[in-house]
């Protein structure tokens, strides 16, 4: 058991460096505008900042071996059940997962937001809630098994989803 905390410090340690190193990791040159009123693009900021803080809490809690208390900050922080899932939520949509593509175009009237995301960043938030629903589920299994390997691999699936949304978007400036 000693093994694993190192394990997990050198991973924590290298793979920014190997990211940084990866030619897929390189930002593109050209990230599509989007332009929000100053309000929502508040808004918007301020939920990223949370997603943040919300993905640093969940790393805090893997730490502490806190297994259903990360998959509890998923879900209700991160998942379809978060109040700024709102904008990427399909119409009706309780915390059943359908099909984004079968219901994108109905997706667009969910929230004063989704009227000034482009479709793509639309999906991307669909899959970043997804995999943050995916995670809780994996994390709750894992606590009975201490498996860090597979709660920090589909915690890696939330994470992804932010790199290609800030690797394709950006906020206009104002």
């Amino acid at each position: 058991m000693k093994f694993l905390p190192r394990a997990i410090a050198a991973a924590l340690l290298f793979c920014p460096l190997a990211t940084l190193a990866s030619p897929a990791a390189e930002p593109a040159t050209e990230r599509q505008p989007v332009a929000l009123p100053p309000a929502i693009r508040d808004q918007f900021l301020a939920d990223m900042r949370d997603h943040l803080s919300e993905i640093s809490q969940i790393h805090a809690a893997l730490a502490d071996g806190a297994f259903d208390r990360a998959a509890d900050i998923a879900e209700q922080r991160l998942g379809f059940a978060a109040p700024s899932s709102a904008a990427c939520r399909m119409p009706g949509m309780a915390l059943a997962h359908t099909a984004p593509d079968q219901h994108l175009d109905r997706m667009m009237d969910n929230s004063e937001m989704t009227k000034f995301m482009p479709k793509e960043m639309h999906m991307v938030g669909y899959r970043m809630h997804t995999a943050a629903d995916r995670f809780a589920q994996t994390a709750r299994k894992a606590a009975a098994t201490s498996d860090y390997r597979s709660a920090l691999y589909a915690l890696s699936k939330v994470t992804q989803q932010c790199v290609a949304c800030h690797t394709q978007f950006k906020l206009a400036k104002r």
